[in-house]
């Protein structure tokens, strides 16, 4: 879910328009709304701040994806910070001072 779905949904939640959020926020429903919409893919922490405070919550709060149910899993591109290397011998990748990678071929 993006942050304009999150705020989206708390604003419907709390039974507030776009209209009363942007006010209360002090930016122009304009950018209220292309923010919503994700057309402001990234936008500036202090509006995300006001947008929050208008909602009558944290910025963590409007910020947090909603917990998810079932297994964690992790992105399978992050590496380990703790595991066992192919060979089976304990590996850690925290405290490595060396930038030098071994590759196998």
């Amino acid at each position: 879910m993006d942050i304009g779905e999150r705020i989206r949904e708390a604003r419907k939640t709390r039974g507030l328009t776009q209209e009363e959020v942007a006010r209360r926020a002090g930016m122009s429903l304009k950018g209220m709304a292309y923010i919503e919409r994700g057309h402001i893919e990234d936008p500036h922490f202090s509006s995300l701040s006001n947008i929050a405070h208008a909602l009558g919550m944290s910025i963590g709060e409007l910020m947090e994806e909603p917990a998810l149910t079932g297994k964690a899993v992790s992105h399978p591109m992050s590496p380990p910070l703790m595991g066992r290397a192919r060979d089976g011998s304990p590996h850690s990748t925290r405290g490595h001072s060396s930038s030098k990678t071994r590759l196998r071929g």
